[in-house]
């Protein structure tokens, strides 16, 4: 279906209509309700909490990197995230985007760990010390292509693009094909307070794959539970928790991902719960592209040049130290030592060579 009809029929399932006559619902007008919504997410600002774990991928080599540049860290991690569309100012280019995530610094304050900001006209992406490795500067990019591969690392976006073919960013980023529903058929109902929620299935057996889907009738348009069997087992399960509203625009408040990892896929299990959802005005581009942090080296491709902003090493160094033992879930380390304190050690131990000297020479004396 072409996507210019689908959105022209998506103004009808607004109305009363629908409401009054849920059994003509089809997978066309679901699809087309869920492609609707999208587009309300241009000009929207959300901040969420966010944990999440990572294993590695079976098939993945050991020096694998992800798409800032820095090594797949495995294990618990926790973060607060602000998540930023903005549509762009001719209305029909690519909207403007802002992913920023932070970790608390030893000092009990909020580090940014990594972001990636379009601004229509290039990129941006950092990462807080290359991966949170001790003694490595952070790095930065900047490209004239948008980092798409960067946006796809927040799963957050992930449900708020979630349609019938799984999470798409292209439906509202306007970067790729149009959602396709021809494979899929409503397997039946069921409610939730007071809201029909219509259950969807999709069966490709040539490649033994199976979609389970639950989505909320008008005027939600929401993907609340997204199921992905492979071979009889299960592979990856999307679900959102909790629907909220702001200015009419409904959006998914809190969820949770689980995905096993196989061949050269992650294993990710993901929970979210947003905190405030609010609209952004023409005033918001002021300042999309972020100030470089200090101690950032930064590949410019569009000038072709390197960018250092210095930092000093010491106070650098504690914050990557902190980020790493939290994001691997370890302790912090009760017995570093500092270079005073081996000043220290050290003429004790030279104190006490004296003194076994000296000893040993009034023995030896003595007994002479």
């Amino acid at each position: 279906m072409c996507k210019a009809i689908v959105f022209l029929s998506a103004s009808l399932f607004f109305g009363t209509a629908l409401a009054a006559a849920p059994a003509d619902v089809t997978v066309e007008m679901l699809q087309a309700g869920i492609e609707a919504r999208l587009s309300t997410y241009r000009n929207m600002e959300f901040e969420y909490t966010a944990t999440e774990t990572i294993q590695r991928a079976p098939d993945a080599s050991a020096d694998v990197h992800d798409a800032f540049g820095g090594p797949v860290v495995e294990g618990l991690q926790k973060s607060t995230n602000t998540f930023k569309i903005l549509g762009a100012q001719d209305g029909k280019s690519r909207p403007w985007r802002s992913w920023k995530r932070y970790a608390q610094s030893s000092r009990g304050d909020r580090v940014l760990e990594r972001y990636a900001v379009f601004d229509g006209a290039q990129s941006r992406r950092f990462l807080f010390g290359n991966g949170a490795v001790e003694g490595k500067w952070n790095s930065g990019l900047i490209s004239a292509e948008e980092l798409t591969v960067c946006f796809a690392r927040n799963p957050f976006q992930s449900f708020l693009c979630l349609g019938l073919t799984g999470p798409d960013p292209e439906s509202i980023f306007g970067i790729g094909r149009v959602l396709t529903a021809d494979e899929f058929a409503i397997a039946g109902e069921t409610d939730a307070n007071g809201l029909t929620i219509w259950k969807l299935s999709r069966i490709l057996p040539e490649v033994d794959v199976k979609y389970e889907l639950e989505v909320s009738d008008a005027p939600e348009f929401i993907v609340r539970r997204y199921d992905v069997e492979y071979q009889g087992r299960q592979l990856a399960a999307y679900e959102t928790t909790q629907v909220k509203t702001v200015d009419g625009v409904f959006y998914p408040a809190a969820g949770r991902l689980w995905r096993l990892p196989h061949g050269y896929a992650e294993g990710h299990k993901y929970e979210f719960e947003v905190v405030s959802a609010t609209r952004l005005t023409e005033t918001d581009r002021d300042g999309w592209l972020p100030e470089w942090p200090a101690g950032t080296i930064v590949v410019d491709t569009i000038r072709n040049e390197n960018i250092t902003i210095a930092r000093e090493v010491k106070e650098y160094s504690e914050d990557v130290l902190h980020i790493k033992r939290e994001s691997l879930g370890n302790p912090p380390n009760q017995y570093s030592f500092s270079w005073r304190s081996i000043l220290l050690l050290s003429a004790n131990v030279v104190a006490i060579v004296v003194l076994l000297a000296l000893y040993f020479r009034r023995y030896r004396m003595r007994r002479a």
